[in-house]
């Protein structure tokens, strides 16, 4: 059995074990290898955090491997079958099954191979659908024994496959496919060229014939009792792998929604549930830098983020090795898999192909954007919105990382933003006139609390020369930077650069594009791209806004 680690868990545990920490290795598993996707430093005694760990990942994703800078505190038994350690100043793994170690080997992967390997042999299924669940209250809590049977006859309809899973009543898998009968023919696997789309999927019950009836029994016990009636909304992530049958993958389906309907009743536990205000519980969905899929979070209905501030720091940044001071599981950080704007593109430099520098290392905007340009939202500012568009993109981003619910702020807010701090007068609100880097610094700190540091270039052919310092506001703040010169406003979203040549190339976000939202246009036409030292003016000033992450948790 081949085990490939994804390099950013393997920096993780490598760092845990220089601290003398322990824990727990999440993955995959196919027939022939086990991908390592995420790490969490825990207490390996404590049974209720290796549980709560499972509560976390999507279904298809299990705990697999234990670490500990000694091998006598790695678990050994069937729920954690890999062992791993440090040797040689490199991590080594031992595998063992039915008490004997099996020969293994062990290989650490890029990121991007471990994504590209999830693609190649998983679909990424979204289950989502209505369920009410009466439960009663035994001894002060919920009694979830017999929550699965809930899913007695369900069926799931993969509407991107127009493909029904369910289950007849002799336990036969029963698939109806609408496109054609050709596809019916395939083995009776699901049959997909990739999943890096995800598949959306719809919990139904199934209308199949049920058999033979019986009369009902009716059993009576007068006992006072506490049965509380949930509506639960599932919202749940599954991967199937590709190379299993239509019965395992509705095996997977169902295992994914009771584990999901057991997590609702555990989080509801956990808020006291005589207390009659208890809110309904709902999972929330986080993609993390160092995870190769997204995480589950349950948080009450009835709490706010500030609520659960000692849960999310004490808990979850501390398990997930994250720090203390970045709102990462905030709600308003959370995937949204059904925005209500889809009109305007996220990451738009996803996919593009860094330059070829002599030892050049690439430092990017961290997390989500949205890409504003000229003639959005109905308004036509070609000519003298770019500084606008530059702006809301930032603000996008402070949004979208969970640091500020402000919506994003139209041209004539921002106008009556600065007369607000004196910055303008009256006569500004309604104009098409320009703002620098100084306006959007005073706009961000006014609507959202941000602060900017402002790096003044005398001339362009001197921004080179501030390629280091440009690297590290990436590695250490993350944030997008709104640079204007001349007449022009533009958005660094990263540089690539050079240690030892110190050259600098500048990946930049053009707010001047009036198109449709077309990634393919977008990229291949330069207005999401690499632009190298010529792209500047080299004898126009230029001033650059760097906003900094406020101290949130």
């Amino acid at each position: 059995m081949e085990i490939k680690v994804a390099n950013s868990v393997n920096k993780k545990i490598l760092e845990s074990l220089g601290e003398d920490g322990c824990g727990l290795v999440v993955g995959l598993k196919s027939e022939n290898w086990i991908i390592l996707t995420g790490c969490l430093k825990c207490d390996l005694s404590d049974l209720n955090i290796r549980k709560r760990i499972t509560q976390w990942m999507p279904g298809g994703v299990d705990v697999f491997a234990s670490y500990s800078a000694t091998k006598d505190e790695c678990i050994q038994d069937a729920t954690c079958p890999i062992n791993i350690s440090i040797e040689n100043n490199g991590l080594c793994a031992t595998m063992w099954q039915d008490g004997r170690i099996l020969d293994t080997t062990m290989c650490v992967i890029s990121d991007d191979e471990a994504k590209s390997l999830l693609d190649e042999n998983t679909c990424l299924l979204h289950v989502t659908g209505n369920i009410k669940v009466n439960i009663p209250q035994t001894n002060g809590e919920l009694d979830t024994s017999n929550v699965g049977e809930v899913l007695k006859n369900s069926a799931f309809l993969i509407n991107e496959k127009n493909l029904i899973l369910s289950e007849s009543s002799n336990s036969i898998l029963t698939w109806i496919e609408f496109v054609s009968e050709d596809k019916k023919r395939k083995n009776n696997k699901i049959q997909t060229k990739s999943s890096s789309k995800l598949l959306h999927v719809e919990m139904m019950k199934s209308t199949l014939n049920e058999g033979d009836c019986f009369v009902p029994i009716v059993s009576v016990r007068p006992v006072a009792t506490k049965v509380y009636h949930l509506p639960i909304k599932v919202d749940a992530l599954c991967y199937i792998r590709k190379d299993h049958t239509l019965d395992r993958a509705l095996e997977s389906l169902q295992n994914t929604v009771h584990r999901q309907l057991w997590n609702a009743c555990s989080a509801i536990n956990e808020q006291q549930p005589d207390n009659s205000k208890c809110g309904i519980p709902k999972p929330y969905y986080y993609q993390m830098q160092h995870y190769c899929h997204p995480v589950e979070i349950w948080y009450p209905g009835n709490k706010s983020d500030d609520e659960l501030t000692d849960f999310r720091k004490d808990v979850l940044h501390k398990t997930f090795s994250l720090p203390r001071d970045r709102p990462i599981f905030r709600k308003a950080n959370s995937i949204q898999f059904n925005p209500t704007n889809e009109l305007i593109l996220k990451n738009t430099h996803k996919g593009l192909t860094p330059p070829k520098l002599t030892n050049g290392k690439v430092y990017t905007v961290h997390g989500t954007y949205s890409y504003h340009h000229y003639m959005q939202d109905r308004i036509d500012d070609n000519g003298w919105g770019c500084a606008y568009r530059s702006l809301q993109t930032i603000v996008s981003w402070f949004k979208q990382q969970g640091y500020s619910d402000q919506p994003i702020p139209s041209h004539r807010e921002i106008q009556q933003t600065l007369v607000d701090v004196g910055d303008k007068t009256k006569d500004f609100v309604g104009t098409r006139k320009w703002i620098g880097s100084i306006e959007v610094n005073n706009v961000l700190n006014q609507l959202l609390g941000v602060t900017s540091k402002i790096m003044f270039v005398s001339q362009g052919s001197e921004l080179v020369s501030r390629g280091r310092e440009l690297a590290m506001h990436f590695q250490n703040q993350g944030t997008p930077i709104m640079i204007g010169g001349g007449v022009l406003a533009h958005t660094i979203l990263g540089v690539c650069f050079s240690e030892t040549t110190g050259q600098t190339h500048f990946l930049i976000l053009d707010p001047h594009y009036t198109g449709g939202e077309d990634i393919q246009v977008i990229q291949s036409k330069g207005w999401c791209g690499w632009k190298g030292p010529n792209f500047w003016n080299p004898t126009a000033y230029y001033n650059l806004c760097l906003p900094q992450r406020p101290a949130l948790f």
